[in-house]
């Protein structure tokens, strides 16, 4: 059984909606045509730019990155304005591929016009724009727990700034976190006007994957750049860095993996191949937190769905060890003692180290902290954290912290009753796999800069905001339940114990139909 797909509900016209408020003239919103071509130039764009780029063509400098950022911003505004869902699939299709676009490098940050950035500025004002829509329609769904909490986080990133030595730096950063939230609170009103969508978000999570894997197989391929503290050859893709690029793939590959089961023909073919593209490309990223965090997101999808998964984790893991020289390279440096320091090989001793350094800078204000992007700023090494938790104490303060153990421990509630109470299907598969790529990045929270990640923050949102979704589908079925009970035994006091079989009908999840 499916659900019918409205062309009114999440792709109303902002413009049209917004009419009364902002006083505009009539709209005609955009040709179907003009649409699709538009969706095309602009996804065209962005993945041959990624791609080009990625793969170290000379002809993009930073002039032509700036034209091209100003081409997609333009676009993405154009199509917003009418089809704003259109935008929203295409972004997941394109966004994985625009940090190969970054004028700035991993250490100092971004341009105000990297592609990335202007389209998550522009994902900002659509997205604020769409919910005003929401609200004037009289469609908008109370936020979840988690979202609520993820807003929190966003606003201690803002309220950082008040301690911070670079006003404008910390507020910009924090539009990262912003940007992470809205999106969940995008798609949890989508899906519950209908939940059908997810099926384009998680088909577009798996086509970001061409670009970034087209790019990393030429890196790994091509001449080896070692690094010199790991004696390896580490891919990016069309990300920054190894490490971020790692963590997509890990959320990829379980979700992926949680879903194969329940699809057919073609779409499982694709799930095969993400599957096992994002988990060899893992494997060379050589992100030890993203190893672990692949290992145990496939232990939750086993413990759920497939228990022989378990087993084949630890066969996985064997093999690597034995046949892959450099993956138990990788691991033996934790034993080492080596100099401290930005090149020392035991990068575990070198982050413990780095982070009782860094703690002490809380004190300057408790509160609020000393402002986002911060700690990359005043220290020496000009490096970020690597560990979450201490990077939203220093740079958030008691706030931020709050704001993120409270969007882990909600999340976490909300995925253990969803996962629960559904019975076996696409809508707990998707649940499953929320709950695998969330445990991997909560594992991942304490090696990596994490926080500001907005491409992260977008790809964990498409399966867990459905998750926040069905949850409030189910908490309004147990109060429709409640309510038959409650009329079904007046009725029985009243008629002498006949009950109604129509009190007693269950709504199924998936085939309601859509709320506008």
């Amino acid at each position: 059984m499916t659900t019918m797909i409205r062309d009114d509900g999440p792709d109303l016209d902002l413009r049209r909606e917004l009419q009364p408020t902002l006083g505009l003239g009539p709209v005609e919103p955009l040709s179907r045509n003009a649409v699709t071509v538009a969706a095309l130039v602009m996804g065209a764009v962005g993945l041959g730019a990624g791609l080009l780029f990625g793969v170290g063509d000379s002809l993009l400098d930073e002039s032509a990155i700036m034209i091209m950022a100003g081409l997609v911003g333009v676009m993405v505004a154009l199509l917003a304005a009418t089809r704003f869902w259109f935008v929203v699939v295409g972004m997941f299709v394109v966004r994985a591929s625009l940090d190969a676009l970054k004028l700035g490098h991993f250490t100092n940050g971004s341009s105000a016009l990297d592609p990335g950035v202007v389209v998550g500025l522009v994902f900002l004002a659509a997205g604020i724009g769409w919910l005003i829509a929401q609200k004037r329609a009289g469609t908008l769904q109370p936020l979840s727990g988690p979202t609520k909490w993820f807003f929190a986080l966003a606003a201690s990133g803002t309220f950082s700034a008040v301690g911070s030595q670079n006003i404008p730096s910390s507020l910009g950063v924090s539009l990262k976190i912003w940007a992470g939230a809205l999106m969940v609170a995008v798609l949890e009103q989508v899906y519950r006007q209908n939940p059908a969508r997810v099926k384009a978000i998680l088909a577009a999570g798996a086509a970001s994957l061409v670009v970034p894997a087209i790019v990393a197989f030429k890196q790994l391929t091509g001449p080896q750049q070692l690094e010199a503290y790991l004696e390896v050859s580490r891919i990016s893709g069309t990300f920054v860095h190894a490490n971020p690029f790692a963590t997509y793939l890990v959320i990829l590959a379980v979700v992926g993996l949680a879903v194969r089961p329940h699809l057919t023909r073609w779409s499982r073919v694709a799930a095969n191949a993400a599957i096992a593209i994002a988990t060899v490309l893992t494997l060379f990223t050589y992100a030890r937190g993203a190893w672990i965090a692949l290992i145990l997101g496939v232990v939750v999808v086993g413990a759920c769905q497939d228990k022989r998964l378990i087993m084949g984790v630890v066969v996985a893991a064997i093999a690597a060890l034995l046949f892959v020289p450099s993956v138990s390279a990788r691991l033996s440096d934790l034993g080492k003692t080596e100099a401290i320091g930005n090149g020392d090989p035991n990068s575990l001793a070198w982050r413990i180290k780095y982070w009782e350094r860094l703690l002490p800078l809380t004190e300057e204000n408790p509160a609020t902290g000393i402002g986002l992007d911060q700690v990359l700023e005043r220290s020496p090494e000009k490096l970020m954290p690597h560990n979450s938790f201490v990077q939203s104490l220093v740079e958030t303060g008691v706030i931020g912290l709050t704001a993120l153990l409270g969007l882990i421990v909600s999340t976490a509630w909300v995925l253990r009753d969803v996962i629960r109470r559904l019975k076996p299907g696409l809508p707990r598969g998707i649940a499953v796999g929320a709950a695998a790529a969330a445990t991997g990045w909560l594992v991942q929270l304490a090696s990596e800069n994490l926080l500001t990640q907005a491409a992260i923050f977008w790809y964990l949102a498409g399966p867990i905001a459905f998750v926040l979704a069905m949850r409030s589908s189910l908490i309004a079925q147990d109060a429709a339940e409640a309510a038959a009970e409650g009329d079904a035994t007046a009725r029985h006091d009243a008629v002498g114990g006949h009950v109604e079989a129509s009190t007693l009908l269950e709504p199924t999840l998936l085939d309601a139909a859509p709320t506008r």
